[in-house]
């Protein structure tokens, strides 16, 4: 637990904890998480074993999470303890930046991403990216399952957006309505997972599959 008394969620890397910072702030206290990073997931895994045992010793009813990435790997964790453990349905968290609700912060949509980035591969053939964002415009699941992190502010500026990625991925998390029950395949709750949507952001009426 943290000194706000909000509940810990573990995480990979500074990238994902600016995303759950800005979502937390976005949400406008819906969400209520202190972020612990790791660097790597042989951290998170020690993490996750430390945390166990000093939170029961400490606190009657502990409540910690662990989000790991997808990392082309669809299989549940078991919790360790009272540690919560949650795994992306997606590749990681940059993945959930082509999501509906991101590019709706991005004030666009796919089919519109689709065309804006057709024509920037074309126009910048010589990029190092241009086959990679063609690739990306072209995939009907969006890359899900694949690594997309060297286009990841990329696809900000193609969508006109000045905005950091993180920003994006956070107020999209934040503005979302507790109430909904679906976003589609193509939405952040599928991407994040039913589970950790109930126990992170507090989407209580979900109807998707449990993963």
């Amino acid at each position: 637990m943290s000194l706000t008394n909000d509940p810990l969620l573990i995480i990979e890397g500074e990238d994902d904890e600016r995303v759950w910072q800005q979502a937390t702030r976005a949400s406008q206290g819906r969400i209520r998480l202190f972020p612990v990073v790791a660097t790597s997931v042989d951290q998170q895994s020690a993490l996750e074993l430390f945390c166990a045992p000093l939170l029961r010793a400490l606190y009657d009813d502990p409540i910690v999470y662990s989000l790991r990435d997808g990392d082309g790997n669809q299989t549940d964790l078991d919790p360790v303890g009272p540690v919560i453990r949650f795994r992306l349905r997606c590749y990681a968290i940059e993945n959930l930046l082509v999501t509906d609700e991101c590019l709706t912060v991005l004030k666009t949509t796919w089919p519109k991403f689709q065309e804006s980035a057709k024509k920037w591969a074309h126009e910048n053939q010589g990029h190092r990216d241009a086959q990679f964002v063609r690739q990306l415009s072209e995939a009907p699941d969006r890359m899900r399952k694949q690594k997309i992190k060297q286009i990841r502010q990329l696809i900000c500026a193609i969508a006109d957006s000045k905005k950091p990625w993180e920003v994006v991925v956070g107020q999209a998390i934040g503005g979302l309505d507790p109430t909904l029950q679906n976003t589609g395949e193509a939405g952040l709750l599928d991407f994040i997972g039913a589970k950790a949507s109930q126990s992170l952001l507090k989407i209580t009426n979900l109807q998707l599959p449990s993963c």
